[in-house]
């Protein structure tokens, strides 16, 4: 489906498939967002209460948060909760609506490039809008804090797009969103090793020599500037007291297995023997898919993209398997990450002809696997769901007694692991009046009654 000008208006329309799937999760942002910050979001009240006391400087934006420095999404942050007086449904939507333009510009992508029937890219494109606002990934848009990796991935699609393209502007456009997205989440650190070996990847089709197709100049500074990224992303940067964060030594066949439930996890993150076996799957689908291209001379936009997208996925997955190895992938922080992988195999499938899936044999395996996937995917939407009603209802539980200043030692641990720290928080949130203390006219305790 390779278009032309006088297609583009055909290749619009599948934007409004993602679109049709964001006003679905914008329907439960309103009716699930609970007016209260949660676990990460209280990173933000130290900065946040420099602003409001007018002693905040820019270097107060380079701070360590876990293993994270969100320079780029805490200043959305700030600016965002300074002029809504930290109204949690207005950032959610500002974080949904940043999702749906990752979801819009991977849509357009797929749709303008693809070899495979009209069909077969609404079908795609529909999934992968079904996958990508699944309420398994509702703390992204639940969560204001979280904006560092709705936004994250977004400035990856855009580094890959312009990676992608010849000339020195494109190279300089790709840094810059590179470091940006670094600078959101550490995960992004990852887009960095991910376009350094596609430069290999994906040079020498054609008739073309591989050695000489490949841009060594644009490698070596592309290199440079990653590694002065790097540097000065860890510089004072200490992991070892990173909340959530575990290092040490790790097995080689644990960090695979978990690499692959970490890509698995969209579809199944409650199984793990399940989530493993189609992250496997997965792997070796896009492996086959790439020699395939390879063999065969076809190259394109969809398959730079792919590659750039399924190592992204993998180096993505290696880091959190090293740095947070038995963190539950059920709760959906990673899932954007996760659903690069099958974004890039989707673009690695829909880069080989539609001819080759006239074989009966394959076009039969491929639609019980997709149906698979569909089905278990839907069982994830629908408990995921399940669970979110039910945090909506505890935690409003929870504002309602802490407003009253009568709360359970329980919410306050679901809340914050320090209390004492946590009642410092809401007494500057109270006297700046900001989040759930937004419209408070002064009512309330002063002081917590902590009930036993």
């Amino acid at each position: 489906m390779e278009t032309s000008g006088g297609a583009s208006s055909d290749v619009r329309r599948f934007v409004w498939v993602p679109l049709l799937f964001a006003a679905v999760s914008g329907v439960l942002v309103l009716w699930l967002t609970v007016e209260i910050p949660v676990w990460d979001d209280y990173a933000l009240i130290p900065p946040l209460w420099k602003l409001h006391t007018g002693n905040f400087q820019i270097a107060d934006l380079y701070f360590q948060a876990a293993e994270n420095r969100p320079v780029l999404p805490v200043a959305c942050l700030l600016l965002l909760a300074h002029w809504t007086h930290w109204h949690h449904v207005a950032i959610n939507l500002f974080s949904l609506a940043v999702l749906t333009l990752f979801a819009c510009t991977v849509a357009m992508k797929l749709a303008r490039h693809s070899h495979a029937p009209k069909s077969a890219v609404w079908l795609t494109v529909s999934g992968l809008g079904f996958l990508i606002f699944s309420p398994v990934g509702r703390h992204l848009w639940l969560c204001n804090w979280y904006l560092n990796n709705t936004l994250g991935v977004l400035l990856v699609v855009w580094a890959c797009e312009f990676a992608s393209r010849r000339g020195w502007a494109s190279l300089g456009v790709s840094v810059l969103f590179s470091i940006l997205a670094t600078f959101s989440n550490t995960n992004c650190l990852a887009l960095w090793p991910s376009v350094f070996v596609c430069s290999f990847l994906c040079a020498g089709h054609g008739n073309v020599q591989w050695v000489a197709s490949v841009p060594w100049f644009r490698v070596l500074l592309w290199s440079a500037c990653a590694l002065v990224t790097s540097v000065v992303y860890m510089m004072g940067l200490d992991l070892s007291s990173a909340a959530g964060t575990q290092l040490g030594p790790k097995s080689v066949t644990g960090v695979i297995s978990y690499v692959f439930q970490y890509l698995g996890a969209p579809f199944c993150a409650w199984q793990r023997i399940i989530a493993i076996a189609i992250g496997a799957v997965g792997t070796v689908l896009a492996a086959s898919a790439y020699v395939f291209l390879r063999r065969n001379g076809l190259c394109g936009p969809l398959v730079t993209a792919g590659c750039y997208y399924c190592i992204f996925a993998l180096i993505a997955a290696a880091l959190t398997a090293v740095g947070r190895e038995g963190d539950p992938l059920w709760k959906g922080r990673y899932l954007v990450t996760e659903l690069f992988f099958w974004i890039g195999l989707a673009c690695l499938l829909h880069s080989i002809p539609a001819s080759f899936y006239g074989k009966g044999v394959l076009r039969r395996a491929g639609m019980i696997g997709l149906g698979i996937l569909l089905c278990l995917a839907t069982l994830n939407w629908g408990r995921s769901l399940k669970h979110a009603n039910g945090d909506y209802c505890e935690l409003k539980a929870r504002r309602g007694r802490i407003l009253a200043g009568v709360p359970k030692p329980e919410d306050l641990r679901c809340l914050y692991p320090d209390a004492k720290q946590l009642e410092i928080f809401f007494g500057q949130l109270k006297s700046a009046r900001l989040s759930l203390y937004r419209d408070s006219t002064g009512e309330g305790a002063d002081k917590w009654e902590i009930r036993k």
